[in-house]
């Protein structure tokens, strides 16, 4: 991975292949779909934050548009997968947010805090003046949180088939 990207360069390449990275073509979208899209970028993003620590000489502004690209992957994973009517799809999402509270302390200290929603937030001047082995802790290729996360977000891209599947056969039904 290039070093020096803007958060826009790493959000792309996280949903490259896929047309969930602007709002029209959210909009547009299943919600099927979209999960599947979302789930895709986060483990783009959890395996980009695995090698990204590998960089020599990582600045602190690539750190903060690496992040800042994830928390809005992660956000858009969570609101596409929210209220789904799945019960599956529910427990992954709460396993997700879970995870993020148990984090919450060791994500605040590197400016990073953990909406009521479960949603993530970037202080960017704290994460500047964070320590970069605080940071590659949660977010390195060793890190227990994203080792814990990205099996959630796989299941939830597995589930992401079975809701536009389930709304189909809704549709049919009552139509």
């Amino acid at each position: 991975m290039n070093v020096n990207l803007s958060k826009s360069q790493y959000y792309r390449s996280f949903y490259s292949g896929n047309d969930a990275r602007n709002a029209e073509s959210r909009d547009g979208m299943t919600r099927g779909s979209l999960m599947n899209a979302d789930t895709k970028a986060l483990t783009k993003a959890i395996t980009t934050f695995s090698g990204l620590f590998k960089e020599e000489g990582i600045s602190g502004k690539d750190l903060y548009n690496a992040i800042q690209a994830f928390g809005d992957t992660y956000n858009n994973t969570l609101s596409s997968s929210s209220d789904s009517g799945s019960h599956r799809v529910d427990q992954l999402v709460k396993n997700i947010k879970g995870l993020s509270a148990k984090e919450k302390k060791s994500l605040e200290e590197i400016g990073i805090s953990v909406k009521e929603s479960g949603k993530l937030s970037v202080d960017k001047e704290k994460l500047a003046s964070a320590s970069p082995n605080k940071v590659k802790k949660l977010f390195g290729e060793d890190s227990e949180f994203m080792k814990q996360l990205k099996p959630y977000i796989r299941s939830l891209g597995r589930e992401s088939s079975t809701i536009d599947l389930q709304a189909r056969a809704f549709f049919v039904h009552n139509a």
